[in-house]
């Protein structure tokens, strides 16, 4: 039996719907908590918005250049192996 590749994982970033209703759930509850509805302003919930979902495809990129490198790697363990 040959050994089998690596599968290659893809990592993606969440929607911007996603990341959206989390920064507004948060500072919703943040807002509640310290009785200061500027959390909830605009001008300070899409700053915090833009850099979550700046944050989150420059980490998914990263992991899947981390990857990547993972998989070639090990194909050139198995190009080895199998020559």
């Amino acid at each position: 039996m040959s050994p089998s590749l690596p599968r290659r994982t893809e990592h993606i970033p969440p929607s911007d719907e996603q990341i959206e209703q989390v920064v507004h759930d948060a500072s919703a509850q943040l807002a509640e908590s310290k009785n200061d509805a500027s959390y909830i302003q605009p001008e300070h919930t899409y700053g915090l918005t833009a850099f979550i979902k700046l944050m989150a495809r420059i980490q998914a990129q990263h992991a899947n250049e981390s990857a990547s490198h993972e998989t070639s790697h090990h194909s050139s363990d198995f190009d080895s192996r199998t020559n």
